[in-house]
Protein backbone atom coordinates (compact mmCIF):
# COMPACT_ATOMS: atom_id res chain seq x y z
CA UNK A 1 0.00 0.00 0.00
CA UNK A 2 2.88 2.06 0.60
CA UNK A 3 4.46 1.74 -2.85
CA UNK A 4 0.74 2.35 -4.00
CA UNK A 5 1.25 6.05 -2.47
CA UNK A 6 4.84 6.10 -4.45
CA UNK A 7 3.63 5.58 -7.62
CA UNK A 8 -0.13 7.24 -7.58
CA UNK A 9 -1.22 9.45 -9.98
CA UNK A 10 -3.65 11.47 -8.04
CA UNK A 11 -4.57 13.96 -11.22
CA UNK A 12 -6.53 10.30 -12.79
CA UNK A 13 -7.71 9.02 -9.11
CA UNK A 14 -11.78 9.67 -8.21
CA UNK A 15 -13.15 10.18 -4.94
CA UNK A 16 -14.01 6.36 -5.72
CA UNK A 17 -10.68 5.61 -6.21
CA UNK A 18 -9.58 7.36 -2.87
CA UNK A 19 -12.80 5.60 -0.90
CA UNK A 20 -11.81 2.03 -1.89
CA UNK A 21 -8.25 2.98 -1.39
CA UNK A 22 -9.15 4.24 2.61
CA UNK A 23 -11.15 1.42 2.86
CA UNK A 24 -8.00 -1.06 2.81
CA UNK A 25 -5.05 1.05 4.13
CA UNK A 26 -5.43 1.80 7.49
CA UNK A 27 -1.85 1.91 9.17
CA UNK A 28 -1.29 4.46 6.13
CA UNK A 29 -4.33 6.74 5.67
CA UNK A 30 -3.15 9.30 7.87
CA UNK A 31 0.04 9.71 5.38
CA UNK A 32 0.14 8.83 1.63
CA UNK A 33 -3.60 8.72 1.16
CA UNK A 34 -3.91 12.13 2.61
CA UNK A 35 -0.94 13.09 1.41
CA UNK A 36 -1.96 12.02 -1.94
CA UNK A 37 -5.81 13.00 -2.21
CA UNK A 38 -4.03 16.82 -1.47
CA UNK A 39 -2.57 16.46 -4.39
CA UNK A 40 -5.83 16.62 -6.42
CA UNK A 41 -8.79 19.05 -7.54
CA UNK A 42 -11.00 17.16 -5.13
CA UNK A 43 -8.88 17.25 -1.92
CA UNK A 44 -10.95 19.86 -0.27
CA UNK A 45 -14.42 18.43 -1.19
CA UNK A 46 -13.60 14.67 0.18
CA UNK A 47 -11.30 16.12 2.94
CA UNK A 48 -14.57 17.72 4.37
CA UNK A 49 -16.80 14.91 3.74
CA UNK A 50 -13.78 12.55 5.97
CA UNK A 51 -14.20 15.06 8.52
CA UNK A 52 -18.03 15.21 8.79
CA UNK A 53 -18.08 11.58 9.05
CA UNK A 54 -17.64 11.18 12.34
CA UNK A 55 -15.11 8.30 11.90
CA UNK A 56 -12.16 8.92 13.95
CA UNK A 57 -9.66 7.44 10.90
CA UNK A 58 -11.11 9.92 8.51
CA UNK A 59 -11.44 12.54 10.01
CA UNK A 60 -7.74 12.42 10.74
CA UNK A 61 -7.45 11.89 7.26
CA UNK A 62 -9.56 14.54 5.82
Amino acid sequence: MYFAGVIADPKVMSEADFKRWNEGAYMLSDFVIAVTLAETDIAQEVADKWIASGVELKMSEG
